[in-house]
């Protein structure tokens, strides 16, 4: 069971990573990748309603950050 465990915090740990670097603009905006990650982590059971609310919140407030700079991005070209 704690190897489960560890694989299981790592990938997690690879993916809040992989998330990180799409907001923080040091890899591409991959739009189905972060809906997958929603959908996981809605799978996920929480400790509490508060957590949930949190995820949701940070998760709006990137996807809300994606396209302030997608819109900043292509104004830029005209």
């Amino acid at each position: 069971m704690r190897g489960a465990v560890q694989i299981f915090d790592a990938r997690m740990r690879t993916l809040r990573e992989i998330l990180q670097a799409m907001q923080e603009g040091r890899v591409p905006w991959n739009h189905a990748f972060v809906r997958g990650a929603r959908g996981l982590v809605q799978r996920l059971p929480l400790l509490s309603e508060t957590m949930q609310r949190e995820l949701v919140a940070e998760y709006e407030d990137a996807l809300a950050r994606a396209r302030h700079k997608a819109q900043t991005t292509s104004s830029q070209c005209f």
